[in-house]
Order: C-alpha cells, then structure tokens, then sequence
C-alpha cells in the first residue's frame, strides 16, 4: 500500500509479490510495480524482493541464499512434449532447488488442452534425475502450480519406479491411471537416490484424499470436470 505521503517524505517502498498464476512471476509482478513506482516517486528507494509459496517461482526466490547458478534442460511436460526447463545449484553443486512447475506447470498447456487424467510430472523426475548426476544430494522441491493429479508418480517413473497393473504390466502416466496401480517395483530406481534428502515445499495441508482431497480441491484447477475429478479420486484412493 502506498500512502498519500509526500514524495519527498518517503524513504523506502518494499515490492514483495506472489506470482500471479499463468501470467507473471514473482521477479516480473515486482519489475512491473517497482516500474511505475520509481516513476512516481523518484526520490524513493524501492526495494524488489521475490517471494513464494512452492509454486512457480520458488527457485528463483531461494537461489540468491543459496549463491546458486541456474540450468536450463530439456525434459517432458505435462503432456509429453519436450520442453525447456530450468532448475538451480547451489555454488558447493551439493543443493538443487527445483519447482515441480518448471517442467509440469499449468501454464505449460492451453485451457484446451487441460486434463489431469493424461498429464503427468514425469519432468520434475528428469530434473531430479539432472541434479543428482551433477552431485546434488539435497533437494528443495516446491510441488505447487502443477498441472496433474498423478499422486508423484510421473516423477516416480522417471526416477525408475515401476507402476504395476494387474498383469503385471506397466501402466501409463497420468492421474487416470492411477486406480489401476495394483503394486510398485522399486528395485530399477534410480541409483544414489536413497541418499538424497528432500525437502519439500507447500502452502496447502490438504489430506490426500475424501471432500478436501487432491481430486476435489485442486482437479478443477487443472481441467478436470465433476466427473473426471470422481474418477481420480478413486485412482487416489486406489494409489
């Protein structure tokens, strides 16, 4: 808030914005406002600061503590389609700090194009899989923004975990899959993975599950209709 304070009155203005979901990030909401304030108050000291809440965002706004340098790879989105994603590295390459919305946001795909029954977070797995081949052993992972309700398990399959039908076959990715999960074979995962500490991010206390769940609190978000959000529910449940 900017009181009607004189100009030559006024020390400090601090600009401290959440990401506006599917538009501007933290660091873009601030640059804009911190803009027109300078404009306005030119005498001012105006002061941008990021923040957020494990969504998209939260590795831009962590990295400076961290004196960490950002990577840019090629993984999969939500839907398959390669995709351009950046994660960051802390200065000793022990730490990465990874946003689930980088390689499986919302804003990745079209309104159209919005179904939680087919989308995954199978890139956020190929992140992880990046960093720890580059040494990182800890992982700050913000799980917010993401476009699917596939319980982790697009992450999972990346990192070698295999999802089993009752055939014993391997299911597909994305949350419509996830009811006909029958049992999970761990022993491809990913090596060095049971010594990497993760650390996860999230402004929700959500249970997984029931009228407040992830199907029915966040599946109409990511496109999912009355009766999509049915169904993944019972694949929650199920998973």
């Amino acid at each position: 808030t900017v009181y009607s304070t004189p100009p030559g009155n006024m020390a400090k203005i601090i600009v401290v914005f959440d990401s506006l979901k599917g538009s501007l990030s933290s660091a873009q909401a601030n640059a804009a406002v911190a803009a027109a304030l300078r404009m306005r108050y030119p005498d001012a000291e105006v002061v941008e600061t990021s923040m957020a809440d494990g969504g998209e965002g939260t590795g831009e706004a962590l990295a400076p503590a961290f004196d960490a340098r950002r990577l840019t790879i090629r993984v999969d989105d939500p839907l398959g389609r390669p995709v351009d994603a950046c994660f960051y590295v802390s200065s000793d390459r022990r730490t990465a700090i990874i946003d689930t919305a980088a390689a499986s946001g919302l804003p990745l795909i079209g309104p159209e194009h919005r179904d939680p029954m087919i989308t995954s977070t199978y890139g956020t797995g190929q992140m992880i899989a990046a960093a720890m081949g580059i040494g990182c052993r800890t992982i700050l992972l913000g799980l917010g923004g993401s476009a699917s309700v596939d319980c982790g398990c697009g992450a999972l399959q990346a990192l070698g975990f295999r999802f089993l039908d009752s055939h014993g076959t391997p299911v597909g990715r994305g949350g419509g899959v996830l009811s006909q999960i029958v049992s999970i074979d761990s022993t491809c995962r990913l090596e060095g993975l049971d010594k990497v500490r993760f650390v996860l991010f999230s402004d929700v206390d959500n249970p997984l599950y029931g009228k407040d769940g992830a199907a029915y609190t966040f599946g109409p978000q990511k496109g999912a209709s009355s009766a999509v959000c049915a169904a993944l529910e019972e694949g929650v449940r199920n998973f």
